[in-house]
C-alpha cells in the first residue's frame, strides 16, 4: 500500500495509545464530563498494524467482532468484549494488546497485556477529573475553578493552563503563572481575531464586500481568501502553508458530505491552489456521489464510494481497492486524527473526509 496508508488505521477502534487517551480525554472530560468507556471505543493501538503497507479489510466475525484483515484474509487485529464487558484488542495471534475496563469504583482503567495498569482515569470526591499513571501517581488533573474557569494541573498541583472567559466574552487563555498567551475574540463587524499575549493578531478571519472569507496573519496580512465559482464549487487560494490550509480546508469538508453523501448527484469541488494559482490538491464529488482526490497535475490519486452492498471503499490511483469497510462494521469506527496528516496533505485529506463519511454511520 502507498505510504499514505501506513499508520492510516492505527487509530480507529476500542483502545489507544496513552499519549492519544490522555488527548481525548482532556477534550471528552471538559465537554461530557464523562467517564463512559464508550468514549474510547473507537480507537486502537499503533502496536496493532505497526508498519504494515498492505491491503486493509475492516469487518465484523460471527462473533460480532471488529476484525481487521490483510489482503490474504490473515487478521491482523481484533476488538472484542470479554465476559466482563472489558474492551479488550488483540493481535493477530490473539494476544492481549490492550484492555480497558472498569474497576469496582467505576474509575476507567486502561492495562497492557500483562494486565498491568498504565493509566487510570477517575473523578475524585469534588468532581474533578485524575488521570493517575500505573504507580497511581497523579499526572494530570482538569477541573473548574469558582468563576467557572477550566484548569489543567501537573502533577505537583500546578496550573499549567487556564481557558477563562472575560467581561466582554473572549476567550483567554493563559499559562501556569497567569500570563494571557491566547485571546480569541470578535470585533464590531463580526470578525474572528486572534491576539497573542501582546494583543498583537496573529490570526483573522474575514469577510469581504462579495462575503468572500479572508484569513490574515500577523499584521493583518493577507494569506488565504476562499470564494465560490458561479457553479458553487469553493476555490481557496493564497500563500501556501500547510497548517493554515489543512486549518481552513478542514471547514469546508462538510460542504462535500450531506446526510445522503454517496447518493447525491450534485457535482461539487474543492480547489485548493498556492499563490501563483497553481493547482495543489483538488476533492469533487462525481455525478454518483463518489469523492475524488486530484494532485497538483490534476491526476485522481484517490476515490473514496460505496459498493452495492454499503460498504466503504478507498481506491488507489490504479483503481485497486487498498481499504475496505464492510457496511455492518461502519458504525463501530471512528478515526482519530493522526501525527502523519500534519505532513502529509493526501492523507490529510483523506482521512478528512473519511472521518466525516464514518460519523454518519452506515444507511441502515
Amino acid at each position: 500500500m502507498n505510504t499514505l496508508y501506513t499508520k492510516f488505521f492505527q487509530h480507529i477502534k476500542l483502545a489507544c495509545v496513552t499519549i492519544f487517551f490522555l488527548i481525548s480525554f482532556t477534550v471528552a472530560a471538559q465537554q461530557n464530563n464523562s467517564l463512559s468507556i464508550d468514549n474510547y471505543k473507537n480507537y486502537i493501538i499503533e502496536e496493532v498494524i505497526g508498519n504494515y503497507n498492505g491491503r486493509i479489510r475492516i469487518e465484523k466475525n460471527i462473533f460480532g467482532n471488529t476484525v481487521m484483515t490483510d489482503e490474504r484474509g490473515n487478521t491482523l487485529c481484533l476488538v472484542k468484549k470479554d465476559i466482563f464487558d472489558n474492551l479488550v484488542v488483540e493481535d493477530g495471534r490473539g494476544n492481549t494488546l490492550r484492555k480497558i475496563k472498569k474497576d469496582i469504583f467505576g474509575n476507567v482503567v486502561i492495562e497492557d497485556g500483562s494486565g498491568r495498569t498504565l493509566r487510570k482515569i477517575k473523578k475524585d470526591i469534588f468532581g474533578d477529573t485524575v488521570i493517575e499513571n500505573e504507580r497511581g501517581s497523579t499526572v494530570q488533573k482538569i477541573k473548574k475553578d469558582i468563576f467557572g474557569d477550566t484548569v489543567i494541573e501537573d502533577e505537583r498541583g500546578f496550573t499549567q493552563q487556564k481557558i477563562k472567559k472575560d467581561i466582554f466574552g473572549d476567550v483567554i487563555v493563559e499559562d501556569g503563572r497567569g500570563n494571557t498567551v491566547r485571546k480569541v475574540k470578535k470585533d464590531i463587524f463580526d470578525n474572528i481575531i486572534v491576539e497573542d499575549g501582546q494583543g498583537r493578531q496573529i490570526y483573522a478571519e474575514k469577510r469581504d464586500f462579495f462575503d468572500n472569507l479572508i484569513i490574515e496573519g500577523e499584521r493583518g496580512i493577507t494569506r488565504l481568501k476562499v470564494e465560490k465559482d458561479i457553479f458553487d464549487n469553493t476555490i481557496i487560494s493564497g500563500v501556501y502553508n500547510r497548517q493554515l490550509h489543512q486549518l481552513i480546508t478542514q471547514k469546508f469538508i462538510d460542504d462535500f458530505l450531506t446526510d445522503k453523501a454517496f447518493h447525491s448527484s450534485d457535482k461539487h469541488s474543492l480547489t485548493v491552489k498556492d499563490e501563483r494559482g497553481k493547482l495543489v490538491r483538488k476533492i469533487e464529488k462525481d455525478i454518483f456521489g463518489h469523492f475524488i482526490l486530484y494532485d497538483g497535475n490534476n491526476k485522481a490519486i484517490r476515490t473514496i464510494r460505496k459498493d452495492i452492498f454499503g460498504n466503504i471503499e478507498v481506491l488507489d490511483d490504479r483503481r485497486n481497492t487498498i481499504i475496505k469497510i464492510d457496511n455492518d462494521a461502519i458504525d463501530d469506527i471512528y478515526l482519530t486524527p493522526t501525527y502523519k496528516e500534519r505532513y502529509d496533505l493526501d492523507e490529510f485529506f483523506v482521512n478528512s473526509l473519511l472521518r466525516k463519511i464514518l460519523s454518519q454511520g452506515s444507511d441502515d
